[in-house]
Formats: structure tokens, sequence, C-alpha cells
């Protein structure tokens, strides 16, 4: 896996608030929670989707850390059993990501073709406020949660992983150059779920 690829997440509904400016700062491993929909995972804890104030919104993933030196492809995917790296190597060869996702279960949610930027050419030197943070360039992912009646049972963990891969000069994925991100565990909440009892991460 690679640390630098970070996934946050904002509530889609929330885009035209102020509030929302400032969600986006919201990572994976804190223990906040996004509009009721889920409650964020800690180092300790696995995260929750609350189903019944989840259905049928939009959730924007913001992934950043997505490397500039070349074509990438990035994509979100989830899995409904843990899996763990060695479980790809069936599946074309060693792979340099760390992808962790069970292959089995494991669906695609999202994904996006992303090209090296130039920087804008008006941009100047150093503000008095700050800098453009050229390292840091990001996406976002938006999803459109379904009515998750098939997603799960109460107590089910979904997981979740952003996987980035190059591409070559003729457009091929080099899976053997892909990157990932940690893997985030969320239990489903259909309403009954003891909010103070949540499963430990491995």
């Amino acid at each position: 896996m690679n640390k630098s690829i970070i996934t946050s997440m904002i509530v889609g509904k929330l885009a035209c608030s102020m509030p929302a400016v400032y969600a986006g700062n919201i990572t994976l491993g804190e223990a906040e929670s996004v509009a009721g929909m889920l409650t964020l995972p800690t180092s300790q804890k696995a995260g929750q989707l609350h189903v019944e104030s989840a259905v049928e919104q939009t959730i924007d993933f913001i992934v950043k850390g997505v490397p500039q030196d070349s074509a990438v492809q990035v994509f979100l995917a989830y899995s409904k059993r843990d899996g763990f790296a060695g479980d790809w190597v069936a599946y074309g060869g060693e792979f340099g990501s760390g992808f962790e996702l069970d292959p089995e279960t494991m669906k695609l949610l999202a994904g996006v073709t992303v090209q090296p930027f130039t920087v804008a050419a008006l941009l100047g030197e150093k503000t008095d406020l700050g800098e453009f943070n050229q390292s840091e360039v990001g996406v976002v992912l938006p999803v459109a949660i379904s009515d998750l009646t098939k997603i799960g049972e109460e107590g089910d963990t979904i997981f979740f992983q952003v996987m980035v891969i190059p591409l070559n000069d003729s457009g091929v994925l080099q899976v053997e150059l892909a990157q990932a991100s940690e893997v985030d565990k969320f239990i489903i909440d259909r309403g009954t779920l003891n909010n103070t009892v949540v499963g430990k991460l491995n």
C-alpha cells in the first residue's frame, strides 16, 4: 500500500454550503460523522455505514496523492470480504500495489483517467496566504448511493480501497507499477447497531 495516497470524503448534497469546503479535509482515519451517513474509522475501530441516512444520497470521495509523472487510472473499489496482497498473484503476476481487497467479491465503484497537469501560467510566486501544492494533486469520485437493499446484513463489513495504475505510452495499464491506499472498513448499520460496539481493525 502507499500511504501517500489518501482518501477523504464529503457529502455531495452539502456542496453548496460553506461547511463542505472544510469537510473536504476529513480523512478516513478520523472519528467523525459525515452528515449522519458514515461514522469514519479510527486506528482501533472500523467505521459504520448508516444505511437509513445514506440511501440514495451522494458521497464525493476525494483521492489525493495521485502521481504526476505519467497518465494513471484511478479506481475506487470495494469488496464484501477481507483479502490480502497474496490473493492477487493469480490475477496476472506479482502486483506492485498492495491490493488487499478480496478479488472474488471486489467491484469497481468509480474510475477515471488522470493526465499529468501543467500549472497555469497566471500563477506567480508564493502569496501572503500560501502557495499551490503541486504534489497533492487529487481527483473527486462522486458516488450516487443506491437503495442499499443488497449491500449486506446488519453487522456485515464492507472494505474500501483506492487503486492507482499507471498507463504506458500506448495506453496499456502497467499493473506491476500500481499503487493502492490503505484499506478502510465499514460495518453496515441498519438502525439497530450499537455505536459503542464496533469491530477492531486488523
